[in-house]
């Protein structure tokens, strides 16, 4: 995908399969490749490509993102690739790339308590893991049929998860346990961290905290990339006269890009309701 710009969150990119040619604003590349993890921290904003190498036949992965809380959204942007460890565990493997999972603490900093790990469960076997029970947890099931089951509703006998299906976790669990019920091993990713506990308005690749501040980050991307003149639906693109921009944001950019990159991504026009 050519360059586009991100505020206010963090995106985490893990592959299965093939590989991924990063470019950002901040100075760094790199290839992702299987095992391997990329955090981009966009904070006051960054822009970045994203593009499969040739090479790649199949492309096959997770991009996650997670919100930056108010006092760390205009932070200094930055990015960080980890090849990630892993652990063999009674009934399967771990992959820890964000936070500490099975025994293993990922020197990815994020800024945020966040956990992100890649499960393989054996066929009919189950992977029991600790967890952090001030997390909410989310079990992303990719391959397989699986059944969750957690500290806080082990009368339930589980929850049933398909693959391509997200189950929720409420925090209050402290240990967590994944299960391969079907007739092939389970791949599943697990994805946690402290709730937000704030508002927020999120449209395309923006975090805010209001409609105008989303307005005013468009504004600013499409000035940046020479597309100021398209604007959005008329009164929806006008920032109210009222509307101050952050102290934090004003004078935040996209940050600089190589040149002979192909031409960068503008904005979709703003919803007109």
């Amino acid at each position: 995908m050519p360059r586009q710009p991100h505020t206010g969150l963090a995106t985490v990119t893990l592959l299965f399969a093939g590989k991924i040619d990063h470019i950002d604003s901040t100075g760094f590349s790199n290839t992702i490749k299987p095992a391997e993890v990329n955090l981009m921290i966009a904070g006051s904003g960054v822009s970045h490509s994203e593009f499969s190498q040739p090479a790649s036949r199949v492309l096959h992965g997770v991009q996650l993102w997670y919100a930056l809380p108010d006092a760390l959204r205009f932070g200094q942007p930055g990015s960080q690739h980890h090849v990630a460890d892993s652990q063999t565990v009674p009934g399967g493997r771990v992959w820890t790339y964000l936070g500490a999972c099975a025994g293993m603490r990922s020197p990815v900093d994020t800024c945020v308590s966040v956990l992100a790990a890649q499960v393989q469960v054996e066929t009919g076997q189950q992977v029991t893991l600790d967890v952090p029970d001030d997390y909410e947890l989310g079990v992303l099931v990719d391959s397989g049929q699986a059944r969750v089951g957690t500290t806080t509703s082990p009368e339930a006998g589980g929850t049933a998860v398909a693959a391509r299906e997200l189950t929720y976790v409420a925090p209050g669990c402290r240990t967590l346990s994944i299960a391969a019920t079907g007739n092939e091993d389970v791949r599943a990713v697990l994805i946690g961290g402290a709730p937000l506990e704030e508002q927020i308005v999120m449209w395309w690749n923006f975090v805010a905290r209001s409609h105008d501040e989303i307005v005013a980050f468009r504004k600013a991307w499409q000035a940046e990339i020479g597309r100021a003149a398209e604007g959005g639906n008329g009164s929806a693109e006008d920032v109210e006269a009222e509307f101050v921009m952050p102290a934090e944001a004003a004078e935040m950019d996209f940050g600089p890009f190589p040149a002979g990159t192909p031409e960068a991504l503008p904005a979709p026009r703003l919803p007109n309701a």
